[in-house]
């Protein structure tokens, strides 16, 4: 019958729960080329947020310093909100009940707000080295809770997004992987040019000069905005 799930009038829900790109509305149905360029749109913001992380990553080695291994403790505390929070829209949670278009809209909200963050605590001058070397003890928790967030809203993506292409023809499920890939290509071409141009100051230590100094902000900032633009583009 159509009201099983799967059938016309189930799929139908669906999709109507996701507009603009719903059937009916004349993007989704009709194929077109706009279509996947806005689903290949929402697969770089959904892992903009990581591809940020992971290029800040030596950012943050000089500002914490080594001992705090960032790599490792970002890593995990991204990646295990992120597997959790898809397991728990795998059942019958609360979560899982709030429709797929509020959970998109409300991750990609909090996505750009959270990429927001560093930026704003590099202009304020947070991690600037104190007078006696290092930096404020409050300063690495707090970044930390920031990449949990940013785990956990990516997982919401990841599961809602997935659920609403996977019923649209394949080519779609096709233009969001190319938009994942396209999101970390970017960044990491710029990511190299920055360091062409900077001939390697952004890798150099506070204690090195302003400069360098100068290098490592503006390398930071402009990762951290790109995929903010890129979140808040997706909306």
């Amino acid at each position: 019958g159509s009201g099983r799930l799967g059938g016309p009038r189930h799929r139908g829900a669906m999709l109507g729960d996701i507009d603009p790109l719903a059937p009916g509305r004349g993007v989704a149905q009709s194929g077109g080329v706009r279509a996947k360029w806005l689903i290949g749109l929402m697969g770089a913001g959904t892992l903009a947020p990581w591809n940020a992380w992971l290029l800040a990553y030596g950012y943050f080695d000089t500002v914490f310093g080594e001992h705090y291994n960032i790599a490792y403790v970002f890593t995990v505390c991204y990646f295990a909100p992120t597997a959790l929070t898809i397991l728990l829209m795998l059942r019958r949670t609360p979560l899982s009940r709030i429709s797929v278009r509020a959970r998109i809209v409300f991750a990609y909200i909090t996505n750009t707000l959270l990429l927001l963050v560093p930026v704003v605590l590099v202009l304020l001058g947070t991690f600037d080295p104190e007078p006696r070397g290092g930096t404020p003890p409050d300063a690495f928790p707090w970044m930390v809770v920031v990449v949990v967030l940013s785990g956990m809203t990516t997982g919401i993506l990841y599961g809602s997004l997935f659920s609403y292409i996977t019923i649209l023809p394949p080519s779609y499920t096709q233009a969001c992987m190319s938009g994942i890939a396209a999101s970390g290509m970017v960044l990491g071409c710029i990511w190299l040019l920055v360091r062409v141009v900077s001939g390697g100051e952004v890798r150099a230590h506070y204690d090195e000069g302003t400069a360098a100094e100068r290098a490592q902000h503006f390398e930071v900032i402009l990762f951290f905005v790109l995929a903010a633009a890129t979140s808040a583009a997706c909306l």
